[in-house]
């Protein structure tokens, strides 16, 4: 979400900017810097694990916002009753900021920690954990220096592919959680969500739940120099990770490479019985329908139904923004 105009006041001392937001009917008055990301889906996240409920157990809860950039879910956390709050990013200066910002919203029961992802953490334990992590992959990172980034987009990125923290959530968050601890956190389509499923299902295995998706259509004021590489990932392993609607609603991407014209998006395999991820090769009269191993499933002919219909007076890419809601054991309170 971005303020209003009327809703920013510069502190020319510290070059910070303060905004004021509101999440359900909670004020909150957020400083900004510029080497700090922002809180845009912070806000749609704490929003709606607000207003249905995700939340109501929160009072006494040790709460660890990992990522926690400005603090906002952090600080809404205290807000909404938590016992102890800690913020943690492995940017100094968001936990410098997200301190600040949770004193001056009243939440004295924070603390702030530098940590890369749970580095720092070690023997510590939370009811919840909470994180809406980076998504993008590395472009504007110095790999050498990746603790030192010139802004706030470059705080964004996490990884060759934008995995870094998430996979990090995924494969160790249950060790710093209470015996009955909940951990929530978005993820999205552009980390390719296929392969962050099959980490759920590997180390949270039936504990877990998505509890909410959104599209959202990229912003190529700010998306745009990542394009090429989600494009390619997906030419890898068939996940979309941005993706086009036909005229159906179908979900393709569109390539002409290497003399090839394809497409990637799914298909039901009959013998699988099941919605594959394929990548379908058209001819001049037919096109064949690849798995990831490169294996034939079908030949089409060309004007099958299943190939995407691409639809001329749509030309937005989209993604997916996921909530999900994993437990360490059946009895979480949340």
């Amino acid at each position: 979400m971005t303020p209003t105009e009327e809703n920013v006041q510069t502190n020319e001392k510290e070059a910070l900017q303060n905004y004021n937001y509101e999440i359900v009917g909670k004020p909150l008055q957020i400083l900004s810097a510029p080497d700090v990301w922002a809180p845009y889906s912070a806000k749609e996240m704490m929003t709606f694990l607000i207003e249905y409920g995700y939340l109501e157990a929160i009072q006494g809860f040790t709460v660890l916002d990992l990522g926690t950039g400005s603090g906002i879910i952090g600080i809404m956390c205290g807000l909404l009753g938590a016992k102890q709050v800690t913020l943690t990013d492995y940017c100094h200066s968001a936990v410098n900021l997200a301190l600040k910002n949770a004193h001056i919203n009243g939440v004295a029961q924070a603390e702030a920690i530098d940590s890369d992802r749970f580095v720092a953490l070690e023997g510590k334990t939370f009811d919840l954990i909470i994180s809406n992590p980076p998504v993008q992959p590395w472009l504007f990172t110095d790999l050498e220096h990746t603790e030192a980034r010139i802004n706030s987009a470059a705080w964004n990125e996490a990884g060759a592919d934008g995995r870094l923290v998430l996979d990090s959530l995924l494969k160790e968050g249950n060790l710093f959680l209470t015996e009955k601890g909940t951990m929530i956190f978005s993820c999205s389509t552009r980390h390719g969500h296929r392969y962050t499923t099959q980490l759920l299902d590997e180390h949270w295995t039936n504990n877990w739940q998505q509890i909410y998706a959104a599209e959202h259509t990229i912003d190529h004021s700010y998306h745009e120099p990542y394009i090429p590489t989600w494009l390619h990932l997906q030419t890898l392993d068939f996940d979309l990770r941005i993706y086009q609607k036909d005229l159906n609603g179908k979900h393709y991407a569109y390539y002409e490479q290497n003399q090839e014209k394809f497409y990637i998006t799914t298909y039901f395999d009959t013998l699988a019985e099941e919605e594959v991820a394929v990548k379908m090769l058209i001819n001049d009269d037919e096109c064949y329908v690849l798995n990831q191993k490169g294996e034939t499933l079908e030949i089409l002919p060309i004007t099958h139904e299943a190939i995407p219909k691409m639809n001329a007076e749509d030309n937005e890419w989209y993604y997916v923004y996921y909530l999900i809601r994993a437990v360490k054991n059946d009895n979480a309170e949340i």
